[in-house]
């Protein structure tokens, strides 16, 4: 699986190739852009190239280096990922931690195009960027390069991309670091620095759409709308093909239509268990879904068409929005969205964040 495989991203691929062929990698690349439009996917094939025994620009996914790699089983390739933290006091913890990383890469191994959302909060802890450090320093047995990737990297402790930046000061021969991000701004500005940025771009609509159709069989109708709702993120696409994902923008509307009325009773006990699991997961989709309804909302108060909303399907409740409410008020609702996946970045209680939200709606309406 080389390059050519990514879903667009011409400019990005282009970007590579021409490094791998001057022989002049950096090292340190940050991968920049929109979740779930292949960035992980990327890096992991760039690893596999860099280390197949048969191809020099390319993987041939069949020598011992390219099977080890796509098991990751190769000891030279480490590969990084935010996931839940316990208590400090749980013993139990680094295991339970590498029981959960296995589970995700045999769901990767499986599904190369996987994408695995904890609900609670996830993070890349210092012990971890310490275990690249220690790696860095040993010989290359195994391989032409040492490859690390880290996904997701926006998710490192201040403790973890402090013990990273000493990682980037000290570049060791032959070996890349693939830092992979959809929030580069929440990483430090020298961590930044010392990284050269490739960035990608969403994907066509029509892109996403057939690949749910070749590859999954969904229906040509139901692509169509999950297209539009994935907003140019084949990750984002794919949760949708669940029926219990594409169903939760109907929560988030009856969830508007309470704070609205300052019905909140009902949602009390959803806010306590979400405070108490720490769901973050769910509170971010939540005002994902109301963020992107409202958007709708907007354009069709600007009188814009709609093929271009992002929920076809729901036409009939965007336009009844629209009317019953002024443009002012939308924008403020718009406002309050961006505000709440603010604090879900800075990891503020997720119940407390839904709470806010819901109040806020209730406020001057």
């Amino acid at each position: 699986m080389g390059l050519n495989k990514i879903l667009n991203q011409k400019r990005a691929k282009q970007h590579l190739l021409m490094a791998l062929k001057s022989g002049r990698l950096p090292n340190a690349f940050l991968f920049s852009g929109p979740r779930g439009v292949g960035k992980t996917t990327t890096a992991l094939i760039l690893a596999r190239i860099l280390d197949c025994e048969r191809m020099e620009f390319d993987s041939c996914d069949s020598c011992q280096s390219c099977e080890r790699a796509h098991r990751f089983q190769h000891p030279e390739i480490e590969f990084v990922f935010p996931i839940p933290s316990w208590s400090k006091d749980d013993t139990g913890d680094e295991s339970k931690r590498a029981a959960l990383r296995w589970s995700v890469l045999s769901k990767k191994i499986e599904s190369p195009l996987s994408f695995v959302a904890f609900d609670q909060k996830t993070s890349i802890s210092i012990n971890e960027i310490r275990l690249l450090s220690r790696a860095s320093s040993t010989r290359i047995l195994h391989g032409k390069w040492r490859v690390f990737i880290v996904s997701r990297a926006e998710k490192m402790t201040p403790d973890a991309q402090n013990a990273f930046l000493k990682l980037l000061e000290e570049p060791r021969e032959n070996t890349l670091i693939i830092l992979v991000t959809s929030k580069p701004h929440l990483l430090l500005p020298t961590v930044l620095s010392r990284c050269q940025e490739v960035k990608f771009g969403g994907l066509p609509e029509q892109h996403i759409r057939d690949a749910l159709v070749e590859w999954l069989s969904v229906p040509a109708e139901k692509a169509q709308i999950i297209a539009s709702l994935s907003q140019g993120s084949l990750g984002r696409a794919l949760e949708l093909t669940e029926e219990a994902a594409f169903e939760e923008r109907r929560a988030a509307v009856e969830f508007l239509t309470r704070s609205l009325s300052n019905e909140i009773a009902p949602l009390v006990g959803d806010m306590e268990r979400i405070s108490y699991e720490r769901d973050y997961s769910f509170v971010e989709r939540l005002v994902e879904n109301l963020l992107l309804f409202h958007m709708d909302v907007l354009s069709f108060q600007n009188g814009g068409e709609k093929d271009f909303f992002a929920n076809k399907d729901m036409i009939d409740l965007i336009k009844a929005e629209s009317e019953r409410t002024s443009f002012k008020e939308t924008r403020r609702r718009v406002a309050i969205f961006l505000k709440a996946l603010e604090a879900v970045d800075r990891n503020v209680d997720p119940g407390l964040i839904l709470h806010e939200v819901s109040y806020q709606l209730g406020t001057h309406h």
